[in-house]
């Protein structure tokens, strides 16, 4: 799986210095590389003799095996190259050389605005399945209809769903070079493409969120890295425009954005967003290599935001001033609740209002659409998200709410997540409901670095838990597991194991660490 620019064998690439990404494929567990060696030859002749006229990396100390860039001398426009690459183990051992990959460069300038941004027929990353057909009904059509979701806003809250489905690059990064490059004179993102002048809430966000999912999701930081001046002066003309305007709200909030009647106000979604749009930007600075200072300037920003918003929004014992699901949903996935008494009272109030809301919540708004399942999961509440999620038809959804969905399912209900970018730092986390109301779901997700793969289902012995983990990564797994029942892998206990380390236990859950391979646990009752 050898790719250039994340393309396998590309007819053209725009980049004089282009990256290189492969996967290692063994059995042995526990495989990580050590370091790589690239050659990068100007005919298929020189690359067979070993020869890297091009570029000869030599044995280059890495783990890295994602978009490791060119550092010769940059290749010439309409140049042919041919390359090929070895890696090393633990052991100091090299692989053989792969087979060799070939592509041209070809210096076009900008590549123009992707329509469709996700095609229709895109090859799938993903499978999921589980006990409840009504759940596998909404993944498979939010895999079906990807390539409907085409406004600005609905592909900034969809992005990392997407990612789970089909490849990001090098569409999701062209798309987003056209929104950096439609930033207007005040520093605002735009709240279409192409842009037509308007900007706002829970649209002009997608500038920061699809630069957080496609690097997230891929590993390339060349977004934000070539992008976050612009992002941090969209963040501050949005400071600026509070400062100076408060009482009107930024740009346009789309009429869909809540749900019909709910009356939470405009600034209200101003506030929020802006936390989110912080949130996102610190939480992947350091990825880009940015200076600290950038860092510190932004934290002392965010952390100004905490008495106003509460001054505002909240009620003097921290309750929510507005009986609204979305602004529950927007509160809780802000970080703007720093009590936990906070964070209770606003998921009390979330519980009672869902009680009273009519049966297809999530057909209601794109907020509630986007942040319900994971909320109710994250406060505790999985198997009342389960019971929502199942109550709807797949074709009652839009392709926004299928698509968010179906990242839910993989990424909790399965649980397959990652804790690093492009997953070289894998978390295998499944929340697992009672039995009567889910029995048993399987997914994998073909990450840059190669196939994960889950499955997990109850038996009269316990719970059976199997995973897969690439070669050349290492994986956080969580089980649900009490103090006293036993976990064991391949019939040994867990703690015989050299495999399994950093292993931390609480009254209903184990943790621990380990490399690639296939492994088949069992938690007993």
């Amino acid at each position: 799986d050898l790719r250039v620019e994340s393309q396998t064998n590309p007819t053209a690439v725009n980049t004089p210095l282009p990256r290189f990404s492969w996967r290692i494929e063994t059995e042995e567990r526990g495989w990580l590389q050590t370091a790589y060696h690239i050659l990068v030859a100007s005919t298929p002749e020189l690359l067979a003799q070993d020869k890297g006229d091009l570029w000869d990396s030599g044995e280059k100390a890495e783990r890295n095996s994602q978009l490791v860039p060119l550092h010769g001398p940059p290749l010439l426009s309409e140049q042919e190259f041919h390359w090929k690459v070895r890696s090393q183990n633990l052991s100091g051992q090299f692989t053989d050389w792969s087979a060799a990959a070939a592509s041209r460069v070809k210096l076009a300038g900008p590549a123009p605005l992707p329509s469709p941004l996700y095609p229709e027929n895109a090859p799938r990353l993903s499978s999921f399945k589980c006990s409840d057909p009504a759940l596998n009904l909404i993944f498979e059509a939010a895999a079906a209809r990807l390539h409907e979701i085409t406004s600005v806003r609905d592909i900034g809250l969809s992005m990392r769903a997407v990612g789970f489905h089909t490849s990001l690059l090098p569409n999701a990064n062209d798309w987003l070079e056209h929104l950096n490059n439609s930033v207007n004179r005040l520093g605002y993102y735009p709240a279409s493409l192409p842009a037509d002048g308007s900007f706002g809430s829970t649209q002009s966000e997608a500038g920061i969120s699809c630069a957080h999912a496609l690097c997230w999701m891929t590993g390339d930081t060349t977004p934000y890295a070539r992008n976050f001046g612009t992002m941090k002066r969209y963040i501050f003309a949005r400071k600026d425009y509070a400062n100076t305007n408060g009482k009107s709200p930024f740009g346009e909030v789309p009429a869909d954005t809540l749900p019909e009647g709910d009356a939470t106000p405009p600034t209200f979604i101003d506030d929020t967003t802006q936390a989110l749009n912080l949130r996102l930007l610190l939480d992947v600075i350091t990825w880009a290599s940015r200076d600290p200072y950038e860092a510190y300037s932004l934290n002392q920003y965010n952390q100004s935001l905490g008495k106003p918003y509460a001054a505002s929004h909240l009620n003097a014992d921290g309750r929510l001033k507005y009986e609204s699901v979305a602004a529950c949903l927007l509160a809780l996935r802000s970080g703007m609740l720093s009590a936990d008494t906070q964070k209770q009272l606003n998921t009390e109030l979330l519980l009672d209002l869902l009680e009273e809301e009519r049966p297809k919540i999530l057909t209601t708004s794109p907020i509630v659409a986007a942040h319900l399942l994971p909320v109710l999961t994250w406060t505790g509440h999985h198997d009342e998200a389960i019971k929502i999620a199942g109550s709807h038809a797949a074709e009652d959804l839009d392709p926004l709410a299928l698509a968010l969905c179906s990242e839910w399912l993989i990424s909790m209900v399965a649980g397959i997540d990652s804790s690093n970018p492009a997953f070289s730092l894998i978390r295998l986390q499944p929340r697992i409901p009672a039995k009567d109301i889910l029995a048993s779901a399987q997914a994998h997700y073909d990450s840059p670095y190669g196939r994960i793969s889950i499955s997990w289902h109850h038996e009269k012995d316990g719970l059976h838990f199997d995973v897969t983990i690439p070669p050349n990564c290492l994986a956080v797994i969580e089980l649900p597991a009490r103090a006293s029942q036993q976990v064991t892998e391949s019939g040994n206990p867990l703690s015989s194991s050299k495999l399994f380390f950093a292993e931390k236990r609480t009254n209903s859950s184990i943790s621990f660490q380990t490399g690639s391979g296939s492994y088949r646990f069992l938690v007993k009752n």
